[in-house]
């Protein structure tokens, strides 16, 4: 499945009742408006994206079984923290809000804690959750993703996760 398929249908799954405009003007700084209405009539034709009479669009069942790809696996239990913060860093501009609003909703949703307004960090393995949403709004130039060595400026950050990870040690 082609990024812009990826992006139209994770749009619609996040956000129904689009019409073909809106969805347009939301993927237009990637993508072009005849390719982006194009992939929207093959999308209805294989049965991804259904219409209704006043021309909202919305995603079908067999438009969800596609995005099982974009599904985000859960966070994986470790015994050891390896001393190592994943920070996600991001700058999304507002021709791109969609994409801005759904990185919030995944960073509260796996537990990152906010440390300035675009920057949330967390100690727990957990940047491949961002990578299939990164490719999929084509935000890749707008959100960093890092892993930052444990330092003393993070002891505070380290306390308060250390009530909800038991693996990591307060020194």
């Amino acid at each position: 499945m082609s990024d812009l398929s990826r992006a139209i249908l994770y749009l619609l799954k996040h956000t129904p009742h689009l019409s073909l405009d809106q969805i347009v003007l939301d993927l237009n700084s990637q993508y072009s408006d005849h390719l982006v209405r194009k992939r929207m009539y093959s999308l209805k034709y294989h049965g991804s994206i259904s219409s209704s009479t006043d021309k909202k669009f919305s995603i079908t069942p067999k438009g969800l079984e596609a995005l099982s790809a974009l599904a985000f696996d859960p966070l994986p239990t470790i015994k050891q923290w390896d001393n190592q913060w994943r920070l996600v860093i991001y700058d999304i501009p507002e021709t791109k809000r969609l994409a801005r609003d759904r990185i919030r909703e995944l960073l509260k949703s796996l537990g990152f804690r906010q440390l300035q307004i675009s920057v949330w960090a967390h100690p727990m393995p957990c940047l491949k959750q961002f990578k299939d949403i990164q490719k999929a709004y084509g935000i890749e130039r707008h959100l960093l993703l890092l892993e930052v060595k444990d330092t003393q400026e993070f002891r505070e950050l380290r306390q308060a996760f250390s009530r909800q990870y038991h693996t990591l040690k307060l020194h």
